[in-house]
C-alpha cells in the first residue's frame, strides 16, 4: 500500500515507522523539506524505539513538502497534525485538519483519509458533511510521548471509527486496522470497529482517565510532602494493589505545578 502521513510529531513519526515496515510511506511536512528523515542527529526525538528503528530496520520511508505528489498516488492519507487541547474552551483545536482533507480531496478524491489527531466527539461526522467526502475514517492513537513507537508496536488495542452501514468504508477500516496489526510486534491485538462518535469518545475519556490518575498521584505527592512522609514508600505500599501498580508503572507522577493542584473549595 502507498500511505501518506501528514504531520511529523510523535504520533505521525511512530505511525509512519510502524507502517513503513511493510508499505511505502511518505511523510508530508512543509517545515522539513530539506531534511533527511533517517538522519537521527537532525531528527532527534526522545524515544529509544524510534531511534532504534531508524538506525536498524529497513523502512520504505521518505519525507516531502510536495503535497500534490504525496497525495496523488496514496491509497491512504493519515492525518496526524497537532490538535492542542484548549482548557478554557474544553475543546481541541481542529483548525489544521479540514484544510488537509480538502487538499487530499482536490488531488486524490479516492484516497481513504484516516484522522489520527485527537478530536471532539462528533467531529468526523461533521467534517464528512462539510467536505462531502465519504472516505474519512477516525483511528485514535493511545501513545505516550516518550514511548510512542513502543506503544504502536505493542498496542493496548486498535480502534477504528467508521460508518458501519457503509460496506466500502468498513472494508477500508479493516484494511487499515490490518496494516497496524501487521507492523506490530504484539500479536492477538484487541481490535474494534465502531461508529465515529463512539471511537472519538473512547479517545476523549481515555485522556480524561489519565488526567484523573495524574491528579491522584500528584495529590499523594503533595500530601506526603505536607505530612513529611516518604512519597516513594507510600507509593510502594499502594502499588501492592495490582490495579494501582499497573497505572503507576505506565504513567506515574506528572508533577502538576503546586499552585494548580489545590481545589478552591469556595468555587465548588
Amino acid at each position: 500500500m502507498k500511505i501518506t502521513v501528514v504531520g511529523s510529531g510523535y504520533a505521525g513519526r511512530s505511525t509512519s515507522i510502524l507502517l513503513a515496515q511493510h508499505n511505502k510511506v511518505t511523510i508530508v511536512d512543509a517545515a522539513q523539506e530539506a531534511m533527511v528523515f533517517t538522519d537521527i542527529n537532525k531528527y532527534l526525538i526522545q524515544d529509544a524505539s524510534i531511534l532504534k528503528y531508524l538506525s536498524e530496520v529497513e523502512l520504505d520511508l521518505t519525507v516531502t513538502s510536495d503535497e500534490e505528489m504525496a497525495y496523488n498516488t496514496a491509497d491512504f492519507v493519515v492525518i496526524a497534525v497537532p490538535t492542542g487541547f484548549n482548557a478554557d474552551k474544553d475543546d481541541f483545536d481542529t483548525a489544521g485538519i479540514e484544510p488537509v482533507i480538502r487538499r487530499v480531496i482536490q488531488y486524490n478524491p479516492n484516497a481513504l483519509i484516516v484522522i489520527r489527531s485527537a478530536v471532539p466527539a462528533g467531529y468526523t461526522s461533521s467534517v464528512r458533511e462539510r467536505t462531502g467526502s465519504r472516505n474519512i475514517l477516525f483511528c485514535p492513537e493511545f501513545l505516550r510521548e516518550s514511548r510512542a513507537l513502543y506503544d504502536c508496536l505493542y498496542p493496548s488495542r486498535i480502534i477504528v471509527g467508521t460508518d458501519l452501514a457503509d460496506q466500502k468504508l468498513v472494508s477500508g477500516a479493516c484494511t487499515f486496522a490490518s496494516m497496524l496489526q501487521e507492523g506490530a510486534v504484539k500479536s492477538n491485538i484487541d481490535t474494534m470497529l465502531m461508529e465515529f462518535a463512539e471511537a472519538e469518545t473512547v479517545k476523549l475519556f481515555d485522556n480524561k482517565f489519565l488526567v484523573f490518575g495524574s491528579f491522584y498521584f500528584n495529590a499523594l505527592d503533595s500530601y506526603a510532602e505536607l505530612k513529611g512522609v516518604n512519597t516513594q514508600q507510600v507509593i510502594k505500599g499502594l502499588c501492592l494493589d495490582p490495579l494501582i501498580r499497573q497505572f503507576h508503572e505506565n504513567f506515574g507522577i506528572c508533577h502538576i505545578p503546586k499552585n494548580n493542584r489545590t481545589i478552591n473549595k469556595e468555587s465548588e
